[in-house]
């Protein structure tokens, strides 16, 4: 009679079969990372030609300032946030179909997250048409509401059944499981995230005094920097080089870390498997 296989062993089999109809379901054009990708790039592009269609009309984005170098720090870091965000969005997606093995909710998108990706899109629409520094300090606490949310939906209900599957799937493959750990454990749900979310909440507190009070007039006399408009863009603009440098800084880390572990993986991967 065959041996009865433990629990490691079945629940190792078990992922394996999960892996297997993961793998089936991309090749079936089922791909959460598909339609990620592809959405976070069609509403990206959207507001592009939206854009650039009302800058041939005569209508300029991000109509707020009227001093010239607040104009040009404010634009600037708009460009900056918006290039970051889609590349950071289209980054991450790409690294964790690389890295898990199983597929969250069965390779399907979530209808919640198509409206995320496009209520985001929308949010920074409205960042590049606000008229009112009230307006553009509103719609920038709502966007990094919704990135808080969004990751805090990713963590807690999306990732983590794909994720204890794929652990199942690579028990016998330590480096495997060490990529899961650098992506999963140390790079989304790393306390780093909560700390850089209080330090852009911080920023957005100034940043709100600053708008709704009196206080920025008073700064810009003080500093001698000629206008409340530039003092207001710089700490915006000092908002998105923090949380993008940020981010940035530790995807370099993450990215590194992984290239070793390939690295490692091709040289050593099958005397790894076998020790295991």
């Amino acid at each position: 009679m065959p041996k009865k296989k433990g629990r490691r062993a079945q629940g190792a089999d078990a992922g394996h079969r999960d892996a297997l109809v993961s793998q089936a379901a991309g090749v079936l054009g089922h791909s959460i990372y598909r339609s990620a990708k592809l959405t976070v790039k069609l509403a990206a592009g959207a507001l592009v030609v939206i854009f650039g269609w009302l800058q041939l009309r005569g209508i300029s984005f991000a109509p707020i300032a009227k001093d010239l170098s607040a104009d040009v720090v404010l634009k600037s870091a708009l460009a900056l946030y918006y290039s970051c965000w889609v590349a950071g969005a289209l980054l991450d997606t790409e690294t964790q179909e690389k890295v898990y093995a199983s597929q969250p909710n069965k390779g399907r998108m979530p209808i919640g997250g198509f409206g995320v990706i496009l209520l985001l899109a929308a949010v920074f629409g409205v960042l590049c048409a606000a008229k009112t520094y009230a307006l553009f300090s509103i719609a920038l606490d709502a966007f990094l509401l919704l990135n808080v949310g969004t990751w805090a939906y990713m963590t807690r209900r999306l990732l983590p059944n794909a994720v204890t599957r794929s652990r199942q799937v690579y028990a016998s493959a330590p480096l495997k499981l060490e990529r899961i750990h650098l992506i999963y454990d140390r790079y989304l749900c790393g306390p780093w995230q909560v700390h850089r979310f209080i330090t852009g909440g911080c920023l957005l507190a100034v940043l709100n005094v600053l708008v709704w009070s009196h206080m920025a007039d008073s700064l810009a006399s003080n500093l001698g920097l000629g206008s409340r408009e530039l003092i207001i863009s710089l700490v915006i603009l000092c908002f998105v080089l923090v949380m993008e440098a940020w981010i940035w800084l530790v995807r370099l880390r993450i990215a590194t870390s992984l290239a070793l572990l390939e690295y490692l993986e091709e040289r050593y991967g099958a005397a790894l498997a076998e020790l295991a």
